[in-house]
């Protein structure tokens, strides 16, 4: 669901909802001259509710006081190939934090996915699974520099979180990588 609220006079008031849809995942979203263009993931035609892989863009726009959809238009299918070229770092909502004032940076490339842990550097080898959100990730190789004792023991935690990752999904714009040993949430760079 989405909500659109203002503010007068330091009250604030809802204005307008608009239900998106049932177990929609948002990919990305744009706000521009009273226009909101979502990107969202939903299930489409041979899909179970459960797991989503239609990408589709919606189009609302605010008139009086209530959210229209002025176009939808299906952008096709999420895959792995969707992620290629994109970086993100670290959501600081994480479950498990590096120390303070580290920061986290990755890349997707099409079988590839590295970046920096925070000290070291990192890459693995990515490919796609057999469902359309699922992947499969190689062992993680680290640089070997030299990092403190708290920095050292999240990298090691970070390997093994983005080593065992065999799927992936969207939370309100950041993407979730999830596997056996915990997630990694990351918001866009």
């Amino acid at each position: 669901m989405l909500a659109v609220f203002s503010e007068a006079r330091g009250v604030v008031v809802q204005k307008a909802i608009f239900t998106l849809g049932d177990r929609v995942q948002i990919y990305a979203s744009d706000l521009y001259d009273n226009q909101l263009t979502v990107t969202v993931i939903e299930a489409g035609p041979t899909d179970a509710m459960c797991c989503p892989t239609q990408m589709t863009r919606k189009t609302l726009r605010l008139e009086n006081d209530e959210l229209v959809e002025k176009d939808s238009t299906v952008l096709g299918f999420l895959s792995f190939e969707t992620l290629a070229g994109s970086r993100w770092t670290l959501h600081p909502e994480n479950e498990d934090q590096p120390p303070e004032g580290t920061t986290v940076n990755i890349k997707f490339s099409n079988q590839l996915i590295s970046g920096n842990a925070g000290c070291n550097r990192f890459k693995t080898i990515v490919s796609q699974g057999a469902e359309n959100t699922a992947l499969s990730t190689g062992q993680v190789a680290l640089t070997r520099r030299y990092c403190n004792a708290p920095l050292d023991v999240w990298e090691k935690r970070f390997s093994e979180l983005l080593g065992s990752a065999t799927r992936f999904q969207f939370l309100l714009g950041d993407l979730l990588l999830i596997g056996e040993s915990g997630r990694l949430r990351l918001r866009r760079a």
